[in-house]
């Protein structure tokens, strides 16, 4: 051990001793490739890079195409998990309530785009107690969906998106949001983070609701 020195380093707010072996060395080398991979934990993975001049824009009646692959995003947000194609999984009666008819009285939502390249969207839709999905709270409240493509995922667009969409609904005069997300989806923190508090759980999914300023 002559050949090399002690050092010490701050990792999670303790005060670690390491011997710095030679680079020469066999030690030294994978001492080398250690160093390198905590430097990668500290700082974290990469996040995706933003597109240039995104544009969000308020929805249309016209966006119904829209609002369906949002739904579908949302829906399938896990890639660990096996989807059915697109149209035919909104098709079925739980999700076709969250599109048929876009543009009814109490529709809105928010579309990016990058040019001519969809990003994502969201949007928020008015149940009854008839007919709601898991999210639902009362007839006075939107339960929204928010959805990003996957290769845009991780650049903060979900959190503007969702902003954005508030801005919408507290415009209209809507003093409250509602949504639905499942346990392990890590979008739940990104609501926690932007004031949504949770309202009730089960065992495999939260609802969860935003309180607008008026």
């Amino acid at each position: 051990l002559d050949d090399g020195r002690w050092r010490t380093s701050r990792w999670l707010g303790n005060t670690m001793w390491f011997y710095d072996f030679p680079e020469g060395t066999m030690w030294g080398a994978t001492a080398f490739m250690m160093r390198n991979l905590i430097k990668h934990l500290r700082q974290g993975a990469p996040s995706t890079p933003p597109p240039p001049d995104i544009d969000i824009r308020t929805m249309a009646p016209s966006d119904a195409e829209h609002v369906r692959r949002v739904l579908y995003l949302a829906a399938t947000w896990s890639p660990d998990r096996s989807a059915p194609p697109e149209g035919q999984a909104l098709e079925h009666d739980y999700f076709s309530r969250y599109h048929d008819g876009w543009g009814r009285p109490g529709d809105f939502g928010v579309v990016a785009f990058a040019g001519d390249v969809f990003l994502g969207g969201a949007y928020g839709r008015l149940f009854t107690d008839d007919d709601h999905g898991h999210g639902y709270v009362d007839t006075a409240t939107p339960e929204i969906a928010v959805g990003v493509e996957p290769d845009h995922r991780g650049n903060s667009l979900g959190g503007r998106l969702l902003r954005a969409l508030e801005d919408v609904a507290s415009n209209m005069g809507v003093s409250q949001l509602s949504l639905s997300v499942e346990k392990e989806n890590r979008a739940r923190r990104l609501y926690e983070r932007l004031g949504w508090e949770v309202l009730d759980e089960d065992d495999s999914a939260v609802r969860m609701t935003r309180r607008l300023d008026p």
